[in-house]
């Protein structure tokens, strides 16, 4: 019995697309990912060789002052991502870690539903020893919005559209020989 090579390929494209979407379904949702970290020259930016602090904790809520989800920093594995997350606005409050900060605890984030990049939240602080030996001069938090990786977010929506083209052409290929093959 001979094996028909489109029907196999119409085949292959069906089990392909049956793993892809559950996988894509899952990954539904905004992100906001946080870090904190030891702001050594309290200017705002970390730096390097500023390294991650541990025991901060981050609370996440929503536009109800709802709790949403909480973190407790590791100093290892940050940053963390929360999620999964409904368009709207949250407020990300850091807080403890036996640390000051050198700027702003609270964060007000909105998330449009359409990111493709993670919204980063970072905390700088200082070790409250440390914090009378070094003044701070500027706010250590900021808010990257993803804007700052313009290039990163052509990169997936051309290589998003182009697995997409290819995958139309397929179909429509098939379609055409299944259509028009001579019986």
């Amino acid at each position: 019995m001979a094996v028909n090579p489109l029907r196999a390929l119409a085949l292959l494209l069906i089990v392909l697309l049956a793993g892809v979407l559950p996988a894509l379904a899952q990954q539904a949702g905004g992100r906001i990912c946080v870090a904190a970290y030891h702001d050594a020259n309290a200017n705002g930016m970390r730096d390097p060789v500023e390294p991650l602090l541990a025991d901060v904790v981050v609370t996440l809520q929503n536009d109800r002052a709802i709790v949403v989800d909480t973190y407790l920093t590791t100093g290892r594995s940050e940053p963390h991502c929360f999620e999964g997350l409904a368009p709207g606005f949250y407020l990300v409050g850091f807080s403890g870690g036996m640390a000051a900060p050198t700027g702003e605890q609270d964060f007000g984030v909105t998330l449009s539903g359409a990111e493709i990049v993670p919204l980063q939240v970072n905390y700088g602080a200082v070790p409250e020893a440390q914090q009378a030996q070094s003044p701070a001069t500027a706010p250590a938090s900021s808010l990257l919005t993803g804007d700052d990786s313009v290039l990163l977010r052509v990169v997936f929506a051309a290589a998003g559209a182009l697995l997409i083209m290819v995958f139309l052409a397929a179909v429509g290929l098939l379609i055409f020989w299944l259509r028009f093959r001579k019986a």
